[in-house]
């Protein structure tokens, strides 16, 4: 679970600052365009934290990144900012092209291409075997 937690960390940072996070790039973190980039993401991640342990509940999660971008969108506009200007700054992603992503839609097309035998022989070895109800 720690290992998984640091990639969802380690692909934040890549996405909040543009690239990805190693010790030589670790020192413009502290640069005040850099902070602008990840500093608020930090900061809701940490309010997630405070309120996990304040009080446990399915809906903390849905509840801060509503939050957090109603929040985003409100400085946006109080700021005066448009979207194609945050799309031009690097504060919003691209939108996909067509085609690209994954849709639930296409499962049932993709789902001749999976090697049966391959799944069936590993499937005594995976986390889900030891699982009990």
């Amino acid at each position: 679970m720690a290992y998984i937690a640091f990639l969802l960390a380690r692909g934040g940072m890549a996405t909040m600052t543009g690239g990805p996070l190693t010790l030589e790039t670790s020192l413009l973190l502290v640069e005040p365009e850099s902070l602008l980039r990840w500093l608020p993401g930090a900061a809701l991640a940490v309010c997630l934290i405070v309120l996990q342990r304040r009080r446990r509940h399915f809906a903390n999660v849905p509840l801060v990144l509503l939050f957090g971008l109603g929040l985003f969108w409100l400085v946006a506009w109080l700021t005066g900012n448009t979207g194609a200007g945050l799309l031009e700054a690097g504060f919003v992603l691209a939108p996909l092209e067509q085609g690209q992503g994954w849709s639930p839609l296409l499962l049932p097309r993709l789902l001749p291409l999976v090697d049966w035998g391959l799944v069936l022989a590993l499937l005594p070895n995976s986390p889900w075997s030891r699982w009990s109800p």
